[in-house]
């Protein structure tokens, strides 16, 4: 899968690199900050699409432990993401 927003290689991103910063603190108004706003954006919707789609209800888990454990492993990593990434 393609990450919609591009990010275009620019003198910022490799500045902030050098000074061994993020391009949001480098720069936080410039345009390679405003794409790598909105790939987190859109990084964090396909987290909430995900765990909203991921929700059933009791009686429609697996029944085989081994599925049930792959399967909250799974939503415990997308809600561990989704906390991490809630205030950026």
């Amino acid at each position: 899968m393609l990450a919609q927003p591009f990010i275009t290689m620019r003198n910022d991103h490799q500045d902030a690199l050098s000074a061994g910063l993020a391009v949001g603190e480098l720069a936080p108004g410039s345009k390679s900050a405003d794409e790598i706003r909105a790939l987190w954006q859109w990084v964090e919707a396909r987290l909430k699409a995900r765990a909203t789609a991921s929700k059933q209800p009791v009686s429609e888990l697996p029944s085989s432990p081994r599925t049930y454990n792959s399967a909250f492993l799974e939503a415990s990593a997308d809600k561990a993401a989704l906390v991490s990434w809630s205030g950026f």
